[in-house]
């Protein structure tokens, strides 16, 4: 159910190609990018990345209210559920910088994910490999989970590290969730690279101890 169809929805609503699999239900939004909040200021950010595609749409939401709105007034075959992409929010309040918020930009963060969560947001994901969202210390990650826990919602996380530091990345996940009290769900559970083999082992070791803890951790593969 992880995807990234957050733009292509908008493209093709009638989503052939997963209907034709027999996929009903995607979750969007993942690794850390949403479509959603979107302020004007990185919508050209954010048409660099997609690409030419990008103008086969009109940008003219900004809240995640707006953008589900969008979604529905057009329809869409699939049932949708989606997360608010850690990225994203950094991108709107921070653009790409490597630094720690101020106090002032981290409760900008969490205005626009409560905003968020109360329109129906699933819960919040990270893409800690990724830019912007690798610049984060887990310190800021716990607090905007903590967020996400007011409004029941879940934690996901493209983990910091698949390779050598597997092990700290997924030790990471749980500690968010156990200190923010939300359900953790691990993206794309691997080790990477031939000195990695086998340690996938002791990375769900991890999961499993923290669940022995009744945190509540899973993960995908």
């Amino acid at each position: 159910m992880h995807s990234h169809s957050d733009f292509f929805l908008l493209v093709n609503p009638r989503s052939e190609s997963k209907i034709r699999q027999g996929i009903t239900t995607e979750v969007i939004g993942n690794c850390g990018f949403s479509m959603a909040p979107l302020l004007p200021k990185i919508i050209d950010l954010l048409k660099k990345e997609i690409g030419a595609l990008a103008d086969e749409i009109t940008w003219d939401w900004t809240a995640f209210k707006d953008y589900c709105s969008k979604l529905l007034k057009q329809g869409i075959s699939v049932n949708v559920a989606p997360l608010i992409g850690h990225g994203t929010l950094r991108m709107n309040v921070m653009d790409y910088e490597n630094r720690e918020p101020t106090k002032d930009e981290m409760d900008e963060m969490k205005a626009f994910l409560a905003e968020s969560m109360e329109a129906g947001a699933f819960g919040m994901s990270t893409g800690l490999i990724y830019t912007p969202g690798s610049y984060a210390r887990t310190e800021e990650l716990i607090e905007l989970a903590k967020v996400v826990f007011e409004y029941g919602g879940i934690y996901s996380s493209h983990i910091r590290n698949e390779g050598d530091q597997l092990l700290e990345a997924v030790k990471e996940a749980v500690m968010i969730g156990e200190a923010a009290s939300v359900p953790v769900e691990i993206s794309h559970m691997k080790s990477a690279g031939r000195s990695n083999w086998g340690r996938i082992k002791d990375a769900l070791g991890i999961i499993e101890a923290a669940r022995d803890r009744e945190v509540d951790v899973t993960c995908d593969f």
